[in-house]
């Protein structure tokens, strides 16, 4: 049996857009055991995969090494390319250590710790960036496809989500799921137009809504948006990602922002309207024609590849908060 070691440690996001890559692996090796190196707060996430043996949490505590050095691997993939990644990956036993090449690393130290390197391309969505590695080593041609990621749930988890949707204010014709917030404030809309916009969409199909949230602040914004549709609307409780990820799946529609919860709704079949503002769609939305991205305009005049390098100072947020509602008809 081959045993695989994936090191990808950050952030919740960027984990989901590198499940993928699980699948890819176990089409290849189908006897294959998959573990996963990931930094502790995001473990939770990735235990939930049904094609992950064992997510290993890592901190800066000697017990997270000596977990991590426990078992040894025939194959490592080090799917962040960083200084962080480099010494997990130096750290662990494996035979095989394939990563990025000195240009496509994101920091050039990165390239000691791996034996086998390849060149992928960042013009292309993010997800395929990394099946793009897995693919290189692998001699496989690229293929626009990515298989459904399957998260671990049991029926009574199945029944708690069905149950929800049989609320008596959720039986319109179509259910969506809209997930306003952000980590980032300047990826969010502002209030005004994200009601603006569920008012219109709300319009020539009966629908009803369900309000998810990951902050105090988030839910309080959702129990504002609720307020719009008191009759065929609900602000749902915090669900771990297996129920949330069913829950999506179950849906008609999801709406929100370049999130979490956004490319976790990716991970399922259902349509998703999404926004953009300081990051590219392109990259970043998820794949596939049942899904809608909506870019915003820059007023400044700047202009990025991937992400906008004044994301995290920006002081307006104007790129995605002016996005006129013309734009959202």
């Amino acid at each position: 049996m081959d045993r695989i070691l994936i090191v990808k440690l950050s952030s919740l996001g960027d984990i989901v857009h590198a499940f993928p890559v699980l699948n890819e692996l176990k089409h290849h090796f189908p006897n294959c055991a998959i573990d996963w190196a990931v930094s502790s707060p995001f473990q939770k996430l990735v235990a939930a995969h049904s094609l992950v043996r064992k997510a290993i949490p890592i901190s800066p505590n000697i017990s997270s090494i000596t977990s991590l050095r426990e078992n040894s691997y025939d194959l490592l993939f080090d799917l962040q390319g960083n200084c962080k990644s480099g010494l997990v990956t130096v750290l662990a036993k494996a035979k095989e250590k394939v990563g990025f090449s000195f240009s496509t690393a994101r920091e050039w130290p990165n390239i000691l710790a791996t034996n086998r390197r390849f060149q992928v391309s960042r013009n292309q969505n993010i997800r395929y960036f990394y099946l793009d590695l897995v693919r290189k080593y692998l001699n496989k041609k690229n293929i626009n496809s990515i298989a459904p990621v399957v998260f671990k749930i049991n029926e009574s988890e199945k029944n708690e989500v069905d149950c929800l949707l049989k609320t008596p204010i959720l039986q319109s014709k179509r259910k969506i799921l809209v997930c306003p917030g952000s980590k980032w404030p300047n990826k969010k809309l502002s209030f005004e137009v994200l009601s603006e916009f569920l008012k219109k969409i709300g319009e020539p199909l009966p629908s009803s809504f369900l309000y998810a949230w990951g902050t105090p602040e988030e839910k309080i914004e959702c129990e504002a948006l609720q307020a719009l549709f008191p009759d065929r609307s609900i602000v749902i409780e915090k669900m771990d990602f297996s129920k949330l990820q069913y829950l999506m799946s179950q849906v008609d529609l999801f709406i929100g922002v370049d999130s979490i919860a956004l490319h976790l709704c990716g991970t399922t079949t259902t349509p998703t309207i999404s926004f953009f503002g300081p990051t590219k769609k392109e990259v970043f939305q998820p794949i596939g024609s049942q899904h809608v991205a909506i870019q915003g305009t820059c007023p400044y005049g700047i202009t990025f590849e991937k992400q906008c390098p004044y994301l995290r100072t920006c002081k307006t947020g104007a790129c995605i908060r002016s996005v006129l509602n013309e734009e959202l008809s």
